[in-house]
């Protein structure tokens, strides 16, 4: 992600960052380095399962304790089967805002609409359901989502694609790069679909 963001002038890299079915996961918080310092950077995050507020809100605590974010505060825990939280603070001198959407699940509701297309300049895709079709899914939300609109609608970036068999497939969508940095993810040694304590890489 970090290098196809910084090969992008600093007047186009994406302010508001929209992370579908993102879990607990934070990596794209780091785009949000990428900015000019003067600018705010917000991550919407979207997905089903209440539970990952928790995990959102331990990471969040151990990136102000490691010094690596700061003024950290959250608003109040989602207490039912949908609904709004949100954190904001200081990543150096820049303010950034994380706010997650829980959605009630319901049979085939898209994962992305044209109302959220309106909201953000990039919208990021992860390996959400383990399956290889999970992201062409996606893709397909997302274009027939953005039919919907007039606007340009905002770029789509799709990671851990090397985890399947289908970067052949997804190369006329390019460019395609590899991350040569630390990604920051965390461990995956409590089992499938959980997750360890969290990687501060660099």
């Amino acid at each position: 992600m970090l290098e196809l963001v910084r090969a992008l002038p600093p007047d186009q890299r994406p302010q508001t960052i929209l992370y579908l079915a993102s879990g607990d996961h934070l990596a794209p918080l780091g785009l949000c380095d990428l900015l000019p310092e003067d600018l705010p950077c917000r991550l919407i995050m979207t997905e089903i399962d209440v539970d990952v507020q928790e995990g959102i809100a331990e990471v969040l605590s151990d990136l102000q304790s490691a010094g690596c974010i700061n003024r950290l505060s959250g608003g109040p825990a989602i207490t039912s089967r949908s609904g709004t939280r949100g954190w904001a603070g200081k990543l150096g001198s820049r303010s950034f805002s994380i706010e997650l959407r829980i959605s009630d699940p319901e049979p085939a509701a898209p994962l992305v609409t044209s109302e959220m297309l309106e909201e953000a300049d990039l919208v990021i895709s992860h390996d959400w359901s383990g399956e290889p079709l999970g992201n062409l899914q996606v893709i397909d939300e997302y274009l027939q989502a953005a039919r919907k609109n007039s606007a340009v609608p905002p770029p789509l970036m799709i990671e851990d694609l090397q985890a399947h068999p289908y970067e052949t497939d997804l190369r006329p969508f390019s460019p395609i790069a590899s991350s040569a940095e630390n990604y920051g993810h965390r461990a995956s040694d409590a089992g499938p679909g959980r997750h360890g304590r969290v990687e501060l890489g660099t």
